[in-house]
């Protein structure tokens, strides 16, 4: 029996970023990635680690500041025309680790308002449906014109 040995809840990702090996630079795709650690491919080439350590520089969508860490090979595959790696992170500044959570955290929250529809076809469509916010009342605003201003933000 196979045992699920993650530390954290993976997310599916997709946005490239560069794997450091012996100070020279592989542009990589991530798959799916976590506090802990990501998954990540590219193109199947001749690669000499010396060391199963890498550095990464990934840049998140969304995101404008690069985030570094180092990270452990704890798995690689090789097939076909990828070359897929899954790396546990080391070492990481405590700014880019909240960059990840922060990120991490509204991936989540995204996909729990995506909705999957299975068209005639058999394809499946993802649809984002945004969950609809109450607005806040402030206590001197009173109930009435609280409704008053939710319809008039429903209407327009």
């Amino acid at each position: 029996m196979l045992t699920n040995r993650r530390q954290a809840r993976r997310t599916d990702v997709g946005f490239y970023l560069d794997q450091y090996v012996d100070e020279e630079a592989f542009r990589c795709f991530s798959n799916n990635l976590s506090t802990s650690g990501m998954y990540m491919e590219r193109v199947a080439s001749p690669l000499h680690r010396h060391r199963d350590v890498v550095q990464l520089e990934m840049t998140l969508p969304g995101c404008n500041d690069s985030i570094w860490t180092s990270g452990r090979i704890i798995y690689d595959h090789v097939g076909g025309l990828f070359h897929g790696t899954a790396v546990h992170f080391l070492a990481m500044a405590s700014k880019h680790r909240r960059l990840l959570h922060d990120f991490l955290v509204e991936q989540s929250r995204m996909e729990e308002e995506r909705e999957t529809i299975a068209l005639p076809t058999g394809q499946l469509v993802h649809i984002h449906r945004p969950q609809t916010r109450r607005p806040r009342i402030r206590r001197s605003q009173g109930l009435a014109a609280a409704a008053q201003d939710h319809s008039a933000a429903l209407s327009a």
